[in-house]
């Protein structure tokens, strides 16, 4: 279940939903602020965190995982 990022273009609040599917992304949604159906999806980013310049390293990263999005060690990383 993706989630998409709205605006409403009634009283111009910014939020997210939890959509079925792909394939509803776009039907109307209700605005959680004033309740209208006059909203539009917006263009989202895909955020990715890095280590950072301050020497965080890979054992920082959440999950057991090294930082690239795979377990610790399948990457060729340290394990």
């Amino acid at each position: 279940m993706p989630i998409y990022e709205y605006e409403c273009k009634k009283c111009g609040a910014s939020f997210e939903h939890l959509a079925a599917s792909m394939n509803h992304a776009d039907e109307a949604v209700q605005c959680p602020s004033c309740h209208a159906r006059q909203t539009k999806r917006k263009i989202s980013v895909f955020a990715v965190a890095a280590a950072d310049a301050g020497g965080a390293s890979a054992e920082a990263a959440p999950g057991g995982m090294c930082g690239c999005g795979r377990m610790k060690g399948s990457c060729g990383g340290r394990a």
